[in-house]
């Protein structure tokens, strides 16, 4: 359509003063302007329908392809999940966080991870489990495949575990594995594992989902090609200074620090015989319960909870929550006050806000009749120690911090079964 017009302004533009620039213009604006939206929709035809067509010319710094790649698939309740088997391996690790523009050096570490047929992180491959856990990342992840959180609660409580976590899922994805994958494995309990951090955010991000809107980089469900198209542009437009740069998958950029102290964004914790920089990325909800309580995405949670007492109460499965804090709510009261400005500005507020998430979940699971365990306690207590129980540089735990938490979580279903005998 652009192309004709451009060609009709050209026939247009020689029955009047070839001098008019305006018209010339004008053509010549169409005519590269369709050019350029033909090109892009041909393109964009062939990744669809060929998706090792994105892969050969690497648009991963396009965020609509960024993750759809060999290792995801599209899924229509969950979103996306892993292929079946995919593997992944790395010796140069380092925390999600990292920017070498922070002047701090983070050491890297080897990773290995790899899946079971339904694309989860499954060290126990038999038909039957005691314990089914549901989560985000915190679950998921494991320097390897005998370092998950899920692996060493098997070691501590000597019951058997299927793991069911995947990193950027939330609590509607969570009762989707339950029904679809959990329920079959006939356990005793099912952990509802709850990261303090992004939880109630993943919750509406799934309901604007459904509505339509996309997910991290993963359009709604029955979205139409052109729909598909429209995004990819307005993706691409948004990635053109990046396609400028080497390399497709850069750390967002972050200003130098000049000048004393260290930089804005990062803090200092004072641990036993040493100091360690490092970032936060979570803060804590500043809302209280009460007011928490009152708002759309805790009211889903309440039904989401709901449903998933339900669920296992049928089964007589026993449904526990498991409550997950974010690495500025375990390290809050370590922090420096020599730490970066942007901490230090929000320092009171957030120590007086620190326990509002975990209160609110803890309210709505006495409401629900579901039992709830939370490891902030111990993750705050043996953060005292020397060793960091996070990545450093990084969100999530690293495998001191899982096997805190595994620990404890394996000391609370001992206790609970001593007691109902």
């Amino acid at each position: 359509l652009g192309i004709g017009v451009g060609l009709l302004l050209i026939k247009f533009r020689r029955r009047i003063r070839p001098e008019s620039m305006i018209l010339r213009l004008l053509s010549r604006s169409f005519i590269i302007g369709s050019t350029v939206i033909a090109g892009s929709f041909v393109v964009f035809m062939l990744a669809e329908l060929f998706p090792g067509f994105a892969g050969v010319f690497d648009f991963r710094p396009i965020v609509y392809y960024s993750i759809r790649d060999s290792r995801f698939m599209s899924d229509s309740e969950l979103v996306f999940k892993k292929r079946p088997f995919v593997e992944f391996e790395s010796t140069e690790l380092r925390g999600d966080l990292y920017n070498p523009a922070y002047g701090v050096d983070v050491q890297p570490h080897a990773y290995r991870s790899s899946v079971d047929a339904d694309g989860f992180r499954n060290h126990h491959h038999g038909d039957q489990a005691d314990i089914v856990v549901l989560g985000d990342a915190y679950v998921e992840m494991g320097d390897d495949d005998t370092d998950t959180f899920a692996y060493h609660l098997q070691q501590f409580s000597g019951l058997t575990t299927a793991n069911y976590g995947t990193g950027w899922y939330g609590p509607h994805q969570y009762l989707v594995m339950l029904k679809r994958y959990g329920l079959g494995k006939n356990p005793r309990y099912v952990l509802f594992c709850f990261f303090e951090g992004n939880e109630l955010k993943n919750i509406i991000d799934y309901l604007r989902w459904r509505e339509g809107d996309y997910l991290i980089l993963w359009p709604p469900p029955m979205l139409s090609f052109f729909q598909r198209y429209a995004m990819f542009i307005r993706n691409a437009y948004s990635t053109i200074p990046w396609l400028a740069r080497p390399g497709s998958q850069l750390p967002p950029a972050v200003t130098p620090h000049v000048g004393p102290g260290i930089h804005p964004d990062l803090v200092k914790l004072d641990l036993p015989g040493r100091s360690v920089i490092d970032k936060f990325v979570n803060q804590s909800d500043t809302r209280t319960p009460q007011q928490l309580l009152d708002t759309e995405e805790v009211r889903e949670l309440r039904s989401i909870l709901t449903e998933f007492r339900a669920l296992c109460v049928e089964q007589m499965i026993v449904p526990m929550v498991v409550f997950f804090p974010m690495k500025a709510h375990v390290y809050a009261g370590l922090v420096s006050p020599d730490s970066g400005s942007k901490w230090n500005e929000i320092r009171d507020e957030q120590l007086a806000s620190l326990d509002n998430v975990e209160n609110t979940v803890s309210i709505i699971c006495e409401q629900v009749g579901i039992e709830f365990i939370s490891v902030t306690a111990a993750l705050t207590q043996r953060a005292k120690g020397d060793k960091l129980l996070f990545y450093h540089f990084g969100t999530h735990w690293a495998s001191d911090g899982r096997k805190v938490a595994a620990e404890y979580t394996a000391d609370q279903l001992r206790s609970r079964e001593a007691e109902a005998q």
